[in-house]
């Protein structure tokens, strides 16, 4: 386990990448910034991930695995309202995931390309928030527990292939 200290406001591109010991780790709410690769290929993982509380920014495939690695995070991950980018594949191959939750008054407003590719293990309903304009490329492709998405009011942009292979969606 990894307990970062309150002092640390970013945690930098690559800074664990590949460290496939690391088994669990906590991130404090001074965390505003997650780099690119950060937690990518820690294939240790074992437990559920509790996101800063003022987390702003996550970079690309910070905690996605590679394209057959498999991450094993578990249970619900709720997204901060403080939550504003996402980069593409960042929780790639995270199948362990069941459910995804955004906190009220959400500002994220676009899930990348790849965003949610291959989690498998989302299952039942997907609330997308109403600050949600675009679901870019691929975004939940795969996601084959998917029962039902409820679009938020503000989407504009459906990517191509965004639902691909979400085979038990049966409710738009």
């Amino acid at each position: 386990m990894v307990e970062i200290p309150d002092s640390v406001t970013i945690i930098g591109s690559s800074a664990f990448y590949g460290c496939s010991k690391l088994t669990s780790i906590e991130i404090p709410n001074s965390v505003t910034e997650i780099g690119d690769r950060a937690f990518r290929n820690c294939t240790g993982f074992n437990g559920t991930l509790t996101l800063s509380e003022n987390i702003e920014s996550i970079g690309e495939m910070a905690f996605g695995g590679g394209s057959y690695t498999v991450m094993n995070f578990t249970g619900k991950l709720t997204i901060p309202n403080s939550l504003e980018y996402i980069g593409t594949s960042v929780f790639q191959n995270c199948a362990g995931f069941t459910s995804l939750e955004f906190e009220e008054d959400s500002q994220l407003a676009s899930f990348s390309d790849y965003a949610f590719f291959s989690c498998t293990g989302l299952s039942g309903e997907l609330i997308i928030p109403n600050s949600v304009t675009v679901i870019n490329y691929v975004s939940f492709y795969g996601c084959t527990g998917l029962l039902s998405v409820d679009l938020g009011s503000g989407v504009e942009t459906i990517g191509q292939a965004a639902f691909y292979d979400c085979i038990n969606l049966s409710t738009i």
